[in-house]
């Protein structure tokens, strides 16, 4: 037994197979990092949870200014509601049938769940021929197509205060009716608010035409 110990101290022990297995299992340093000194190196892990939580906190900054930006009410542009107005004159696109304001307004819940309700019209004695809603950003507004008596179209608008505001127009009282007004072209808009709901009467007619028939909407 003696003479087999001596044998194997006097044998060479090779443990390179050993060292490499052990590298090889090991993570490596990055290639940019293989230069840095040690205090340097220790600086560089130290900084880098540092450098994962600035990021986090500014996706977290970005996504509280997109969700403040969009909880924001959007704007209506007199030239957008002279735009719905030719749109729903010529009867393009997703414009749907109505013949009273219930069916209107069952129309406009088909097309968006959350489209602002349209007031009754049946004493304007105008004749609706069809409705859609348009959206400005992602707010619904509901639009209608009526006919005067002399085949001239108008278009009632009508939006939630609370989602998007009107346009920014002069006041101005008309036969004793407070409203707001705006002309484009051959286009006039006649503009009353009713609690969070606001309605905009737009057409080639006078705007004192328009103002009495805003004012005998009933909601």
């Amino acid at each position: 037994m003696s003479q087999r110990l001596a044998r194997l101290a006097d044998a060479p022990l090779e443990i390179a197979p050993l060292l490499a297995a052990i590298e090889h299992r090991l993570p490596r340093r990055p290639r940019s990092l293989a230069l840095v000194p040690g205090p340097l190196l220790g600086f560089w892990h130290w900084l880098t949870p540092l450098r994962t939580t600035a990021v986090f906190a500014i996706f977290g900054l970005a996504l509280v200014i997109l969700l403040h930006l969009s909880s924001r009410p959007a704007l209506a542009s007199v030239q957008m509601l002279v735009d719905f107005h030719h749109h729903m004159s010529s009867a393009t696109g997703h414009c749907l049938p109505a013949d009273s304001a219930a069916s209107a307004n069952a129309a406009l819940a088909s097309q968006a769940f959350d489209a602002p309700p349209l007031p009754d019209f049946a004493a304007t004695n105008l004749t609706p021929t069809c409705c859609c809603v348009h959206h400005q950003g992602n707010c619904p507004v509901s639009c209608l197509c009526c006919c005067q008596a002399d085949g001239c179209r108008l278009t009632l608008v009508v939006g939630d205060d609370r989602r998007i505001r009107p346009p920014a127009v002069p006041s101005r009282n008309i036969a004793g009716l407070s409203c707001q007004v705006a002309s484009l072209r051959e286009d006039n808009l006649c503009l009353m608010r009713h609690g969070d709901r606001w309605v905009c009467l737009i057409g080639p007619v006078p705007l004192e035409r328009l103002a009495q028939l805003a004012a005998a909407l009933r909601w």
